[in-house]
């Protein structure tokens, strides 16, 4: 298990922990969560990435399909 230390500015502690408040967690759970959805995230966006390129191809083999029928 990694260790990250993180410096927050003023605010962002601040709201960091307003929302932990409100969600009844300690400050470093809640940090954990963040980063959780942020990378989850992340995935979900590769996966949207993954998506495009394959439609791409698709519609490149359909252009291709199309011009051999010519």
């Amino acid at each position: 298990m990694a260790i990250i230390e993180i410096d927050l500015s003023d605010e962002l502690e601040a709201r960091l922990k307003r929302v932990a408040d409100r969600s009844a967690v300690s400050l470093p759970e809640m940090a954990k969560f963040i980063l959780a959805e942020q990378l989850a995230r992340e995935k979900t966006i590769d996966w949207m990435r993954l998506v495009a390129a394959g439609r791409e191809s698709l519609a490149r083999i359909a252009r291709i399909l199309q011009e051999a029928k010519k």
